[in-house]
């Protein structure tokens, strides 16, 4: 995951691999030669050797050269406009799994966005469904795509997908949503190919925006399907992983402004864990009334990094340590987990910025079917030991002393002696636009604040050697 096409120390064209083979994981530092985020598809042999990865816009082998055939998986305008300078949007857009029908067949389904222009003038961009099929038999083992483009209906979707296995063991379903109405529908992948098996509307619920920034997921155990979107809340529904039939849809919806987030389910399938920029929740949806049970677990500490970009929360992924893995939602190099993910709130253990890794990263980790489902296999292994690069006690910030708080036409800052002749103060929102910048000096500095409108803002302290202090303040 990760990588910029930017001359950033370490980054250019650099990505972070964990590798589960290992445990404790390891964690590298793996030159991809593209960058892997919003969309990001990685397939591995039954040992877990790599074979392919895809950043929706084309894909490369195992050993990181393009694979024959494999530029323009999407439209003409995705592939432009997004493919040049990064990884296709729409997020978390892109999955691959086995064609079990064919043996050394992939499905390499993906989102692309297409700009449809009408006679009278005017245009609109929709959300569309493609797929392509990779043999690994060609090219000697690395592999060519021999199909691409395929467009699958309907033309209007909500930004994500997510695959599980058929009860049968050979097929797949991937569940697709609308993009701006209450609408659901099945996509079966079996030997003729993807098709839509329903249309499923959830009525009573308030209609989706046309945003992309929520996630989809199944359920590790595959017993349901969840769409969390950040603006409407949460839609959940048990799934048949036999016909594909969906029953008992509900709705859940609290005040976010945000527009991106991610969601998880935990390997038991009990707790659902939803998260926008600066929060993160949990619902049991076990409980007779699972919103009773909605509890806020953690918040955006107010951390900025070096490069003066906050580390929030993005997409959420279980991984194979039955460990919630949280991306950060700007170009950090951070990762959160939900440590005890089958746990009720405080004992699941969520930290913030757990992992440091060796390159930037943003929005995208790969997306995995659940292949484990209805195997022999454990859906994931807990005993597996906590990965290796763990972030240590931050020598970079430490808590601010500021007051009042809260505050109304003031607020005094204490700089605490920070060392540097350079200091600046700097005030963020939660959704982490820097509002202001001031030089700082001497022992304490007064922010005047009349003009904040009301809410909780972030003031850091920063040196010129990047040593910083973080504070949390309210405006009445």
């Amino acid at each position: 995951m990760g990588g910029l096409n930017y001359s950033w120390p370490d980054s250019l064209w650099w990505s972070t691999h964990l590798d589960f083979q290992q445990s404790p994981p390891q964690i590298n530092l793996v030159e991809t030669k593209h960058r892997v985020n919003s969309q990001a598809g990685t397939i591995s042999d039954f040992y877990g050797n790599l074979l392919f990865y895809s950043n929706g816009c084309f894909i490369r082998n195992k050993d990181y050269t393009l694979m024959v055939n494999s530029d323009t998986l999407v439209p003409v305008y995705s592939y432009f406009n997004n493919c040049s300078t990064s990884s296709l949007a729409p997020r978390d857009g892109m999955i691959i799994f086995k064609d079990n029908y064919r043996i050394s067949k992939y499905w390499c389904i993906n989102q692309g966005v297409d700009l449809i222009k009408y006679p009278g003038g005017g245009f609109n961009l929709f959300i569309k469904l493609y797929y392509a099929i990779v043999d690994m038999n060609e090219n000697g083992g690395l592999g060519s795509v021999i199909s691409k483009g395929n467009f699958v209906e309907p033309d209007s979707l909500y930004a994500g997908i997510h695959a599980i296995p058929h009860q049968n063991g050979k097929d797949w379903w991937v569940m697709l949503g609308d993009e701006y109405t209450n609408t659901f529908y099945p996509m079966l992948i079996d030997s003729m190919g993807p098709r839509v098996t329903d249309t499923i509307f959830l009525a009573g619920a308030p209609p989706k925006n046309a945003g992309a920034g929520g996630q989809v997921v199944f359920s590790p155990i595959g017993d349901r399907f969840l769409q969390f979107t950040p603006d409407q809340g949460t839609y959940w529904m048990d799934f048949d992983r036999s016909t594909g039939a969906v029953s008992n849809l509900q709705h859940y919806q609290w005040e976010t402004t945000d527009l991106f987030g991610g969601a998880s389910i935990s390997p038991s399938g009990q707790y659902a864990y939803f998260n926008d920029y600066t929060s993160v929740w949990q619902m049991d949806l076990w409980d007779a009334d699972p919103p009773s049970t909605f509890t806020l677990i953690g918040e955006w500490d107010g951390y900025v990094d070096e490069n003066n970009s906050p580390v929030g929360f993005s997409k959420q992924r279980l991984g194979p340590d039955c460990r919630i893995y949280i991306g950060p939602s700007d170009f950090t190099r951070y990762i959160h987990i939900i440590e005890y993910p089958n746990r009720p709130y405080p004992d699941c253990s969520f930290q913030q910025r757990y992992i440091h890794t060796p390159t930037y990263i943003t929005e995208g980790m790969p997306n995995f079917p659940l292949f484990r489902v209805g195997s022999q296999w454990p859906v994931c292994d807990s005993t597996l030991a906590i990965p290796t690069a763990v972030h240590e006690p931050d020598h970079h910030s430490s808590d601010l002393t500021l007051w009042p708080n809260p505050c109304t036409t003031a607020l005094t800052v204490d700089l605490g002696h920070l060392p540097g002749p350079d200091v600046w103060m700097q005030v963020y929102d939660l959704q982490g636009r820097m509002l202001e910048k001031h030089p700082a000096s001497g022992v304490q500095e007064v922010l005047f604040t009349a003009h904040w409108s009301p809410g909780m803002y972030v003031v850091r302290l920063i040196d010129e050697q990047g040593r910083s202090k973080v504070g949390k303040v309210v405006k009445d």
